[in-house]
């Protein structure tokens, strides 16, 4: 597989999970959640498993690699999107949450599951830009209102674990797909996954439908079905091609990208005024998508052909100085993390009909702030203990981006709602009856990371510069 067609695969499933999440919140609000995945899944799979039965593959699979497909499709096609369906209701997580869940954070576990592959170098630049892809696609969907519904592992921590754990389901059956593609082709092996996963999902809506089959005939039922049907074709047809050159690590880039792509559909109901005033914070979400694309390059880099991470043999003192000035900025990011960033003021009225009114603090793990100046002191360690030469571009360009982006995404709140504030109050933000402000506090301990961090990618590019020596063209002609 060329870069090219990686590039066009990676950019099918973006494209595929962006259409999905629309086309199944519509679903799982009009249908039982064993519905909702059949309506989705099964005629998916159906003609997926069709066309590769058409379509030569590379091998038959034996026992062990069948009973291996069938539980990745189990898994994988149907098991998770279930559990995710399973426990939304309308606004109950926020659609903002569960996007995030189910893109950067499954991204974020992709990545991860390489440390636990064998034979599998995993690269510190390429888990820096998953948390920093992480971090940007909150700074995006934070920003897409204000108050934001943005709160994940705090109002629902329950309903948010049982997503992650379907994450943990998807990523175990992209993992075993993996091997059956690299041993017998990405048409061979996803014929059995395909009807794994259509067997599965048309046996839970049998199950656990308790009478109502009826209702997936109903035409405005495949309205949305008809659309998250192909939408979930096409990943079931980009992973297992894409999986047969590039790792799942890799591929987990396009993961990033969803909470961005669907931002771009403002633009269009900007123009055509079709949905009223645009909500969003474009002076912070807009530098947002900038670095969840930074983010996704970084984790799509072929890391694996770069010459790697120095020896420590001939290292130059800039490098060395670097080295510390990234320590540092990483001792500084993580106190940073622990001390106050935004100042919160909350009024608002009790149903006793008293008054209510309270300050506290953010501290910056809860805002974005705290988070990108940590992805900076990362990038900027990775960058001074690589081997000179590898990779430095990407990197360098990815933290002066981050660098830049702190400064209108800093004071971003990652949660709105808190246990220890009434909820009658908290239901009431954006109304004449509760009112929230933010004040952005000045984080010494962020300023420092980010300077430490800056200051270590131009030592690591001045002493770059320095060692490359100057030919004069008399020095040449005698040679």
């Amino acid at each position: 597989m060329t870069s090219r067609s990686a590039l066009l695969w990676g950019g099918v499933i973006a494209l595929a999970l962006s259409a999905r999440f629309v086309f199944e919140t519509a679903l799982v609000n009009r249908l039982p959640a064993a519905l909702a995945v059949c309506a989705a899944v099964v005629p998916a799979s159906l003609a997926l498993a069709g066309l590769s039965f058409g379509l030569p593959g590379r091998s038959r699979l034996g026992r062990r690699d069948l009973v291996l497909a069938v539980v990745a499709g189990a898994l994988g096609i149907w098991a998770s999107p279930f559990l995710v369906a399973s426990v939304r209701s309308t606004d109950a997580p926020s659609g903002t949450e569960v996007l995030f869940l189910t893109s950067a954070v499954w991204g974020l576990l992709l990545v991860a599951s390489g440390l636990l592959a064998r034979g599998v170098k995993p690269d510190p630049a390429r888990i820096a830009g998953a948390l920093l892809g992480v971090v940007a696609a909150a700074g995006v969907l934070a920003n897409w209102e204000r108050p934001s519904s943005f709160s994940p592992f705090v109002k629902f921590p329950r309903e948010e674990a049982v997503i992650i754990l379907a994450g943990v389901a998807f990523v175990a059956a992209v993992r075993i797909l993996e091997g059956l593609v690299r041993r017998h082709g990405a048409l061979a092996a996803m014929r059995p996954v395909a009807l794994s996963g259509a067997a599965a999902a048309l046996l839970a809506a049998a199950a656990l439908s308790h009478g109502r089959l009826a209702e997936l005939a109903s035409p405005g039922v495949w309205t949305f079905a008809g659309p998250a049907a192909v939408a979930v074709f096409a990943l079931l047809l980009a992973w297992p091609e894409a999986l047969a050159e590039r790792p799942p690590e890799v591929l987990s880039a396009a993961y990033f990208l969803p909470p961005a792509l669907l931002s771009a559909l403002s633009f269009v109901e900007h123009a055509t005024s079709s949905l009223g005033p645009d909500p969003i914070r474009w002076h912070a979400a807009g530098p947002a998508i900038a670095l969840a694309l930074a983010a996704a390059t970084l984790v799509a880099w072929p890391w694996e052909r770069e010459t790697g991470w120095s020896e420590g043999t001939d290292v130059t003192l800039a490098r060395r100085a670097a080295r510390v000035a990234a320590g540092f900025a990483v001792a500084a990011a993580l106190v940073g993390l622990v001390s106050p960033d935004v100042m919160v003021s909350v009024r608002g009225i009790l149903s006793s009909g008293a008054a209510f009114q309270t300050s506290y603090a953010m501290l910056g793990f809860e805002t974005a702030g705290g988070w990108l100046a940590l992805c900076c002191s990362l990038l900027a360690s990775a960058l001074a203990w690589r081997a000179p030469g590898s990779g430095i571009k990407p990197l360098l360009a990815a933290l002066a981006l981050a660098a830049v982006v702190w400064v209108p995404l800093h004071a971003t709140p990652l949660h709105t709602w808190n246990r220890w504030i009434p909820p009658e109050v908290q239901q009431d933000y954006g109304t004449e009856y509760a009112m929230r402000t933010e004040q952005p506090v000045t984080d010494p301990w962020e300023l420092l990371a980010l300077g430490g961090a800056v200051s270590s990618g131009a030592l690591l590019l001045t002493g770059r510069r320095r060692s490359v020596p100057e030919v004069l063209p008399e020095q040449e002609v005698s040679r």
